[in-house]
């Protein structure tokens, strides 16, 4: 069962990862912005009928494995529409002259990569503590059963579907490294502020999650200015990989060391996580603005001097 779920989070990556380099190479910003945005929150109404429908088996008694079913001629179809997608623009115009050959020899930068999978750490801490963390404490200190949890967690997915729709939205007037800083900071705060906050409280803990899930440490929607920092032909390798790495490596640190760190230095033991991941964060979006002020194409001198 493990190793099934290990396969599937790696061919999620890869489906996630190059739906959304083929959109960013597709299509210039701002446009960019927003249409690869949709990606992400088309995962995340997945998630969101995934808790429906597990709501519909608590309710119904229905059979959780026709949901796989489902699932599995979703997948099928997934499959058949890569075949018929084209090579994009930039991939085409690369191969057709020397780029192609040369390309394998660019160097891409360390500190670029770093900065990257900084970013991409942010989330899974964010995730953990909303859905994981949070819920432990709704078993064993609520006594929520499975089914209130589910329900619990519903609330706050169409939560996150609709902030993320306002996100796409707001990109439209603000620049979307900025958006990124801005949230990461009051998400931080958030994150800080949890070991002094009385969680056994049902009030105290949805306005946590809901908070979190407003101001989270995600990618939405500068997804793009990423992507393009890294040289064509190794856009997809770089980027799926340390996506995929940033991913196990928190969530391991989290599932465990969270469990650890609390039990031996109480609720101040998740600032060992939090302050390193929040601060590589806020450093990961700056090296990226300066990155985008470096090639002039679009100004983020609002991101620099923001907050």
């Amino acid at each position: 069962m493990i190793t099934c779920r290990i396969l599937q989070s790696f061919s999620a990556t890869g489906e996630v990862i190059g739906a959304e380099i083929y959109l960013s190479e597709i299509l210039e910003p701002p446009a960019s912005y927003r249409v690869v945005s949709w990606v992400s929150e088309l995962c995340t109404l997945g998630s969101l009928v995934a808790l429906l429908a597990a709501s519909l088996i608590f309710k119904c008694g229905a059979s959780w494995r026709a949901m796989f079913i489902l699932g599995g001629m979703i997948a099928l179809s997934g499959a058949v529409a890569r075949r018929k997608l084209r090579e994009t623009p930039d991939f085409l115009k690369s191969r057709a002259n020397k780029q192609f050959t040369e390309s394998k020899n660019i160097h891409v930068s360390k500190k670029t990569s770093l900065a990257y999978f900084f970013i991409y750490s942010g989330f899974p801490l964010c995730f953990y503590v909303i859905f994981i963390y949070c819920a432990d404490i709704l078993k064993y200190s609520m006594q929520y059963t499975a089914e209130h949890i589910i329900n619990h967690n519903l609330f706050l997915t169409i939560l996150s579907f609709a902030i993320g729709i306002s996100i796409i939205f707001l990109s439209k007037k603000i620049h979307p490294l900025k958006i990124l800083r801005i949230r990461a900071i009051l998400s931080s705060v958030v994150l800080f502020l949890i070991p002094f906050l009385s969680l056994t409280n049902i009030y105290t803990l949805t306005t946590v999650q809901v908070l979190l899930t407003v101001f989270t440490l995600g990618t939405l929607p500068a997804i793009p200015i990423f992507f393009k920092h890294f040289p064509v032909h190794r856009r997809f390798t770089y980027s799926s990989m340390l996506y995929a790495v940033s991913r196990a490596f928190m969530y391991v640190v989290t599932s465990f060391g969270l469990v650890y760190l609390t039990s031996s230095l109480g609720p101040y033991g998740m600032w060992v996580i939090v302050l390193p991941v929040s601060i590589g964060f806020l450093w990961g979006v700056d090296h990226f603005a300066k990155l985008e002020e470096g090639k002039g194409k679009h100004s983020v001198e609002p991101v620099l001097q923001a907050a």
